[in-house]
């Protein structure tokens, strides 16, 4: 949904896309060959796809809010006004690991490469994220709404 936004923001018709779904672990095999002419992908596949030698001399790369995830969790009004106890705990939750990704690179890193399954020194090698857990204005596309 963000990126059919960006095409339309940046003139381009999304309907003139097509659009092709693939694994992120399968984007630098089926860019690579030619499968399609470009791919949405994240960390840790971005670092791994500017660090293929075939990327650095083919590929045109944009990152959209660097380091920063775009990404949002919503509940209806009914279920959160019944489940308040546990969006508290979820929010604490976040608020904990926001403060480990900020501040401790190294565990941080440690639990993404378990989660994702991608070698420690991949993950290390990509660009730290800044987890912010709250959303506010500031961080919205254009500012505020």
């Amino acid at each position: 949904m963000l990126f059919v936004k960006w095409l339309v923001e940046n003139g381009v018709d999304p309907k003139s896309v097509n659009f092709v779904e693939v694994t992120f672990p399968t984007m630098s095999d089926i860019i690579k060959s030619g499968g399609v002419d470009a791919v949405l992908t994240a960390e840790p596949f971005v670092t791994r796809m500017l660090n293929a030698d075939w990327a650095r001399r083919r590929a045109l790369c944009g990152r959209a809010r660097a380091h920063r995830s775009d990404h949002f969790l919503a509940a209806s009004r009914e279920w959160a006004d019944k489940n308040a106890v546990a969006i508290k705990k979820f929010r604490d939750a976040l608020a904990e690991s926001a403060a480990i990704v900020n501040g401790d690179r190294d565990k941080a890193s440690a639990s993404i490469a378990k989660f994702t399954k991608q070698p420690i020194e991949l993950v290390k090698a990509t660009p730290p994220n800044q987890a912010e857990p709250c959303s506010k204005p500031s961080n919205w596309p254009g500012g505020s709404r």
